[in-house]
């Protein structure tokens, strides 16, 4: 707010700002979550079950800690792909906007022939 000085438009997007930081929560239910597990190679995948508030930017990242190549898909509660990130790396990310409160399901695929731990953010 200090660095807005007078200028509205840029306080207006400090007061957006303090109020999602006040609310606790950008995009999960509950808040921020954080995993650490390990998938299995050659094609194996993990799966994880995660609700995300309608109408609020939900953001999904996942590091592995070797190397692997893993590959990210969010699905919605009836299995439509979301959003994918499928690059050769070791990290993925998605980012949505749901359109309803609802349960989406996230799929982290090992395309690596071992098995990797890996890192899992939402917020």
């Amino acid at each position: 707010k200090k660095l807005a000085g007078k200028d509205k438009i840029l306080l207006g997007y400090a007061k957006t700002v303090e109020k999602l930081v006040k609310a606790g929560t950008r995009g999960a239910f509950g808040g921020p979550g954080y995993d650490y597990d390990i998938v299995y190679g050659n094609s194996k995948s993990s799966y994880y079950n995660v609700g995300f508030v309608a109408g609020r930017y939900a953001e999904i990242s996942v590091y592995s800690d070797n190397g692997a190549d893993l590959d990210l898909y969010v699905y919605d509660e009836n299995w439509n792909l979301i959003d994918k990130d499928t690059s050769y790396s070791s990290s993925a990310y998605c980012s949505f906007v749901p359109r309803w409160d609802g349960n989406f399901q996230i799929v982290i695929k090992n395309n690596s022939r071992y098995a990797s731990w890996y890192e899992m953010y939402t917020n």
